[in-house]
């Protein structure tokens, strides 16, 4: 299904994504080691990102069939990463999709690049009919991103997430095939 794909170019080169390769561990650590980053990631996100946490995902996915998840490129090189999970059974027709940034890659547009970009794959390219992503209360960013990219507000999943020994709210965005 997605392999690798381009979506366009910044002042940081040309951006895309592929699936995830070994040699990404370095880069990997570089991007993914930062408290900003983890600040609105799932719990299985660690930090500090270390290279034994980088070789153990890597070891995981390189080869995964279907293939979940994917390393967000600039010229190649590995800036952060993106989920693309199509449901099953009833939900075959959705997907929801999961995006982080080296925190030296914001504000350039280029989480705005790469979603939309997905969105335009999946729905020309798939027989998915809805993507959506779920936004950690306080994430600005990338709420603005997912309206940026057409995404429109469904919910709040009240006290649905629990971080940092706090409960937070869930935003649920979700984009529909036209």
């Amino acid at each position: 299904m997605l392999h690798s794909l381009t979506f366009g170019r910044t002042s940081f080169g040309v951006i895309g994504v592929r699936p995830h390769q070994m040699l990404d561990a370095n880069a990997l650590v570089k991007s993914a080691n930062a408290p900003e980053v983890v600040k609105y990631a799932l719990d299985c996100f660690p930090h500090p990102y270390t290279d034994n946490d980088a070789n153990e995902y890597l070891q995981s996915i390189v080869g995964q069939e279907p293939r979940p998840h994917f390393a967000i490129t600039a010229n190649d090189e590995l800036i952060g990463g993106l989920g693309f999970m199509i449901g099953e059974d009833v939900e075959k027709y959705s997907a929801i999709i999961t995006y982080w940034l080296g925190i030296d890659y914001w504000g350039c547009g280029i989480a705005t690049m790469v979603v939309g970009g997905i969105c335009d794959f999946a729905f020309k390219q798939t027989d998915i009919v809805r993507l959506s992503a779920r936004v950690f209360e306080g994430n600005i960013a990338s709420e603005q991103v997912l309206k940026n990219c057409g995404f429109e507000k469904e919910g709040i999943l009240k006290k649905s997430i629990f971080k940092n020994n706090r409960f937070m709210d869930g935003i649920l965005y979700a984009k529909i095939k036209e």
